[in-house]
């Protein structure tokens, strides 16, 4: 908790490790994953804990519902990758929660191997996932290079 001495060395994990503070909209909202092929936006979804639980992962009880960001959210996802060395990668998905003060705070940007979600993807105009069909334009693009 804030205000709380940092743990010993012998109570922190044996390896390099990332630590990053309990922001309780997790509990309250759920976790964001908003989900970019080549840095043109695909879709999102809204990863939730069961009630009573902070885990939004489905082993733990969690669900994830489709999302439908605002333009802003979107755009703010596309700041994020503008400063990556490569703004376009193939897939990327940008995994975000809502700070105290409201907005929307990067937590993982999930480059190597993410969940891309891809049920949750609109329908183009023939039925077919969007989101795929995104995919596979992106890695024919990237092949051709």
């Amino acid at each position: 908790k804030k205000g709380d001495s940092f743990p010993s060395e012998d109570e922190l994990p044996p390896s390099d490790a990332i630590i990053q503070p309990f922001l309780k909209s997790v509990q309250e909202e759920g976790e964001y994953s908003f989900i970019y092929f080549s840095g043109k936006f695909s879709h999102a979804v809204k990863k939730c804990p069961k009630k009573g639980d902070y885990r939004i992962q489905s082993t733990y009880g969690g669900f994830e519902v489709t999302y439908n960001p605002t333009n802003d959210e979107i755009d703010m996802g596309k700041t994020i990758l503008q400063s990556l060395e490569n703004p376009n990668p193939l897939y990327v998905r940008v995994d975000l929660l809502r700070g105290s003060d409201g907005n929307l705070k990067l937590i993982e940007l999930e480059m190597i191997e993410p969940y891309l979600y891809l049920p949750y993807a609109p329908k183009s105009d023939s039925g077919l996932n969007n989101g795929a069909l995104m995919l596979g334009k992106a890695i024919q693009s990237f092949l051709k290079k």
